[in-house]
């Protein structure tokens, strides 16, 4: 099992690798329960995924949700009203005690997101998430301009399309992996590839209680805890956690 949460507020400085939690859900409870376990198995952090909750239920987690772990908000709205739901709902979150925000690294607002989060002395991540498999130059140049949010940590998550696209996020990562804030994140079927990420320098893992869906329906086959477990109780295939 991973170890424990040992009190230190993640996001600032990510020296060791670490294990997230993201959960998401159509109740409270459900919600409290996925966190539960994650917390239980050792996630150091847990990030609720506001735009895979109904949005009428958004509001229900306001002050309702306790995991002892910093809490973070995300939202990948970028597009229409899914872009005005993700600011409205980010920014009304600020007042709460979460740990900070995370939003579409290419949402027109994030900038003035990231100077609200600051102003409310909360952390900020402008992460770029895609179902689509960019090449090593927009995948390059996606990290740096996530430099000007100077956010917690920087992120890209894709879906690659075959093992050669797996290679480049690979190869993205661990050029970067001396700057110790690049987090890479795979989706879909090249699952192999998640465990390559955590020995190549990205600091941090996401994993579920359970397969969630994504924003567009389908499954991301991120790894839940249960699987994660496994491969670390494997020697040499995961490296160790904080």
């Amino acid at each position: 099992m991973a170890q424990a949460y040992d009190g230190q507020v993640t996001g600032e400085s990510v020296s060791t690798h670490e294990i997230w939690g993201t959960v998401c859900g159509d109740s409270v409870s459900e919600v409290e329960e996925q966190i539960n376990k994650l917390v239980d198995f050792g996630a150091v952090a847990i990030e609720i995924r506001l735009d895979l909750v109904p949005e009428s239920l958004q509001n229900e987690f306001r002050g309702a949700i306790e995991c002892g772990v910093p809490l973070w908000l995300a939202h990948f709205g970028n597009d229409g009203d899914e872009a005005d739901q993700a600011y409205d709902i980010l920014h009304s979150w600020l007042s709460e005690d979460i740990s900070g925000i995370i939003c579409h690294s290419r949402h027109s607002r994030a900038e003035e997101l990231c100077e609200l989060a600051r102003k409310n002395n909360k952390e900020f991540v402008g992460a770029y998430h895609t179902q689509s498999s960019p090449s090593t130059t927009e995948l390059q140049e996606e990290l740096e301009r996530q430099k000007k949010f100077d956010p917690s940590f920087r992120k890209i998550a894709v879906r690659p399309e075959s093992n050669s696209d797996v290679l480049d996020i690979l190869k993205v990562i661990a050029e970067k992996s001396y700057e110790g804030d690049v987090v890479g994140a795979i989706f879909g079927p090249h699952r192999w590839g998640r465990i390559a990420l955590a020995n190549v320098g990205s600091p941090i893992s996401f994993i579920t209680a359970e397969q969630i869906q994504n924003e567009s329906g389908g499954f991301d086959m991120q790894f839940d805890y249960e699987e994660y477990d496994t491969l670390a109780s494997i020697p040499n295939i995961m490296p160790e956690t904080k």
